[in-house]
C-alpha cells in the first residue's frame, strides 16, 4: 500500500468569503453571495491530495464555534482529517471580493492562536502511535512554536525522522 501522507496545520482557517458586485471602503454594504471554507496551508495540502485521490489525512488544532464549523465543512467536503481540541478559539478570515474589477481581492485574517499544551501533546501522541513508512508535511505557521508548550511535538518530529519521511513549508 502507499504511504499515507499526513499534513499538519499549526494555524487553521475558518475563511468566510464575501462577494460584492462593487464596494467602497468605509461604507456599510451589503454582500451578494457568502461562501465558506477552510483554509491554512496543511488543509490546501489536503484538498488537492484528496481531488488526486492520495491517501492523506489533515491534521489540525481547532477550537471555538468556528473550529466546529470547520470540523464540520471537512466531513462534508469528505477529506480526511483529524482536529485536535485546543481551548483557544481558531483563527477566523474574511476574504472581499469585488465583482467589478474596480477593487483586489482584500483577505482580513484573525489573530493568530496558539494551541494549547494539551493539544499540542495530543497531536505528538497521535504521531507516536502511527506506524513507520509514512510523510508527515509541517504546513504553514506554528504560533507558539517555541514555547514549552511544543516540546512534546518537537520530540516527536525527531523520533519521526527515523520512521518516516518529514517535509516542512
Amino acid at each position: 500500500t502507499a504511504p499515507r501522507i499526513y499534513t499538519l496545520t499549526g494555524n487553521l482557517l475558518a475563511e468566510r468569503t464575501f462577494e460584492f458586485a462593487t464596494w467602497t471602503p468605509g461604507r456599510t454594504q451589503r454582500a451578494q453571495a457568502e461562501t465558506f471554507q477552510v483554509g491554512g496551508k496543511g488543509i490546501n495540502v489536503a484538498k488537492m491530495l484528496t481531488r488526486l485521490q492520495i491517501p492523506n489525512t489533515a491534521l489540525a488544532f481547532a477550537g471555538g464555534a468556528p473550529g466546529a464549523e470547520c470540523a464540520d465543512w471537512l466531513k462534508q467536503q469528505g477529506i480526511p482529517h483529524r482536529l485536535f481540541a485546543t481551548a483557544g478559539t481558531t483563527r477566523s478570515g474574511l476574504v472581499v471580493r469585488d465583482r467589478s474589477g474596480q477593487h483586489t481581492e482584500t483577505t482580513l485574517l484573525g489573530p493568530d492562536v496558539a494551541p494549547d499544551a494539551a493539544a499540542v501533546k495530543a497531536v505528538a501522541e497521535f504521531l507516536a502511535a502511527q506506524p513507520d513508512g509514512h510523510v508527515l508535511a509541517l504546513c504553514g505557521s506554528f504560533p507558539g512554536w517555541d514555547t514549552p508548550a511544543f516540546a512534546p511535538l518537537r520530540a516527536s518530529l525527531e523520533q519521526w525522522l527515523g520512521r518516516g519521511v518529514l517535509v516542512a513549508d
